[in-house]
């Protein structure tokens, strides 16, 4: 039979998924050196750690769904390959899946705050020594993208046949050669995307509050380094004139 883009059966496919791994989250740190205020090391790694844990398990969700919605929409009579299925799910996890990310942080965060439970904020994860307030955060936003998935893959198991044909639809031309799909279906566009996903959902995660109290402090430094800089410009004034008023009356006492 025809040859078929797999996902996860040779040694090649293994190896695009470990790249694929390190550029998305090689994004994240890009994204952390340039941002302004910067986090401290603690809070990249800590809100980091969320996004991998999670990424990593719905990741392979979506290999298993990839293999399983192929027999299921009968991807031999379609034509639709692992590959197709995985990149169609992939769509969905990022722009609805970014949606659905969204309605559970912003009421989850508004409720941390109106009661104060600043701990259990996002990006919030309490002193040095407190592992805690990470470990609650990271168990639960990983259920939290687990439960996305979930309704997201109720809804490819409803539209499998659909997506099957979409998805052969939109890469068949590159059927007779399955190691230059997975290359584009699982590191290139994925890279994308990933750069997009993750810096969206990361500014979501991170602790803004936090963010804003910094710029607030800097600010303050400069007013007041401003502030101490003015006396002594007054002061400098105040000795130039007094020196031309010096230079003034001994001119007049010289012409007299």
């Amino acid at each position: 039979g025809r040859q078929r883009c797999s996902l996860l059966s040779t040694p090649f496919e293994y190896a695009i998924q470990g790249i694929l791994g390190i550029l998305a989250f090689a994004s994240l740190w890009i994204k952390y050196r340039f941002e302004k205020p910067r986090r401290t090391n603690r809070e990249f790694i800590f809100d980091t750690m969320k996004q991998v844990v999670s990424g990593v398990v719905i990741h392979f969700v979506n290999i298993f769904l990839a293999k399983e919605l192929v027999d299921v929409g009968g991807g031999d009579k379609i034509a639709a390959d692992e590959c197709d299925v995985y990149f169609v799910n992939y769509l969905l996890d990022i722009f609805v899946g970014m949606l659905l990310v969204y309605l559970l942080i912003v009421p989850y965060d508004y409720s941390a705050r109106r009661f104060n439970l600043p701990s259990r904020e996002c990006g919030d994860y309490g002193s040095e020594k407190s592992y805690l307030p990470c470990s609650i955060q990271l168990v639960g936003f990983t259920l939290a993208m687990i439960i996305i998935k979930t309704v997201l893959s109720l809804i490819e198991v409803i539209y499998v046949t659909k997506i099957n044909w979409f998805g052969h639809r939109m890469f068949s031309f590159l059927d007779s050669n399955p190691k230059l799909k997975l290359v584009l279906i699982m590191i290139i566009a994925p890279f994308l995307f990933n750069i997009m996903f993750f810096w969206i959902v990361d500014s979501m995660i991170k602790n803004k509050h936090h963010a804003k109290e910094k710029n607030s402090t800097s600010s303050e430094v400069l007013v007041d380094e401003s502030q101490r800089d003015k006396p002594h410009a007054v002061a400098e004034g105040s000795l130039d004139e007094s020196s031309e008023s010096d230079d003034g009356n001994s001119s007049s006492i010289v012409v007299l």
